[in-house]
């Protein structure tokens, strides 16, 4: 059997005895509104030119005649140190790779918790990426790939090496991919 579903359809194939093979291809997508959540709360959380800083207005003018009014002073202030630091990480090549691969690698099916993983996909999952980090002590010794649903591999290459990511989970590698 073979069932095609159209872009913004979901599926999960399970096959139901030995007979029958199921395969699904595709990429889901994300929204601007989700990619913009994710690497806002990352910039929250990583952002070192942030943590303590403290909203202040120093030159605030005596409101004696309307206190709870904010004036436009007030309302710029705010909007200058949020768009210094917004635009600070968005500046940093590296953040920005690192955020990027981070969150195109991780898990986007409703898992309560991290996929588990049976021992023998944890010791070939481990091979696998001592391999990836160390591939002249991995020749002749090339891991065995056991197929881990939901696991996501991608990676980016520049001039300071190549960085991969696994579920989410960074892994830098300074002699970058071989060819």
């Amino acid at each position: 059997d073979m069932l095609y579903l159209p872009p913004r359809w979901s599926h999960h194939g399970i096959s139901l005895d030995q007979e029958c093979c199921t395969y699904s291809i595709g990429f889901r997508a994300p929204s601007l509104q989700e990619m913009m959540a994710h690497l806002l709360e990352e910039m929250i959380i990583s952002n070192q030119s942030c943590k303590g800083e403290m909203y202040g207005d120093p030159n605030l003018k005596s409101q004696a005649g309307d206190p709870g009014i904010i004036d436009q002073d007030a309302i710029n202030q705010a909007n200058r140190m949020i768009r210094r630091n917004i635009c600070g990480f968005l500046d940093d090549e590296k953040a920005f790779s690192d955020w990027f691969g981070t969150f195109v690698s991780r898990n986007k099916r409703d898992h309560p918790q991290p996929i588990a993983l049976d021992d023998v996909e944890e010791r070939c999952l481990d091979k696998t990426l001592d391999a990836i980090r160390d591939p002249a002590n991995a020749v002749g010794q090339l891991p065995v790939l056991a197929r881990v649903e939901g696991l996501i591999f991608v990676y980016t290459q520049s001039s300071e090496g190549t960085q991969v990511f696994v579920n989410a989970e960074r892994f830098d590698l300074s002699h970058g991919l071989g060819s």
